[in-house]
């Protein structure tokens, strides 16, 4: 079974590293947002959607959206 969720940078192509790149280059520059923990975070990539983005051990997710960091939030009580 293959692992949807990639946080080995080995599965990851040129465009995935490209928006990797833009996504820590706006972190660097204007820091996480308020409401984004800082705990436990990895970069990541979900092969099935192409999205690449940064997780951290509450399952916050920040991705970038018309060039502006974003916060998704996963309600894990509703998956369960």
């Amino acid at each position: 079974m293959t692992n949807i969720v990639q946080v080995n940078l080995e599965a990851f192509g040129f465009r995935e590293l490209a928006i990797a790149s833009k996504l820590l280059a706006k972190v660097s520059e204007y820091g996480y947002p308020r409401d984004f923990s800082d705990a436990g975070i990895s970069l990541a990539f979900n092969t099935n959607s192409g999205y690449v983005f940064l997780t951290n051990e509450d399952y916050q997710v920040l991705m970038l959206e018309n060039d502006k960091l974003t916060i998704i939030e996963n309600d894990l009580e509703e998956v369960a």
